[in-house]
């Protein structure tokens, strides 16, 4: 679908929190079109959004999806409502060789600010 292939082209894009294809949207005018859309089909809808955020959003709501327990509260607030197209989003980006490293590395690039966002320590 257009609009997943859309995220994972942000998201692949790196350099949180400067990305370059927000940038562009931002100097096209249409940045404000990729948050409705964000919050349209992945359920993320912040006052002044971050493509961090939004990531971690994904993240926590396919963890949440996938796990079978109770998740610390502070990740709460993270858990979209819109978990299945979040479920199949990550599913398909995890397991696309093409795509997979990228979340790997934002995940090992922003994990001090996941903690910071999560009140996770460890």
């Amino acid at each position: 679908m257009l609009r997943h292939q859309v995220l994972k082209t942000v998201i692949i894009g790196g350099g949180y929190p400067k990305n370059k294809v927000i940038a562009a949207f931002d100097k096209m005018g249409l940045l404000k079109c990729f948050w409705y859309l964000g919050e349209k089909y992945y359920g993320y809808n912040e006052d002044q959004p971050t493509l961090e955020k939004l990531v971690v959003t994904l993240l926590i709501t396919y963890t949440a999806h996938r796990f079978k327990g109770d998740l610390p509260k502070s990740w709460q607030p993270f858990i979209s409502y819109k978990k299945n197209n979040i479920a199949v989003f990550v599913s398909n980006l995890m397991n696309n060789i093409l795509y997979k490293d990228h979340i790997y590395k934002f995940w090992r690039d922003n994990n001090i600010t996941w903690k910071k966002q999560t009140n996770c320590t460890g």
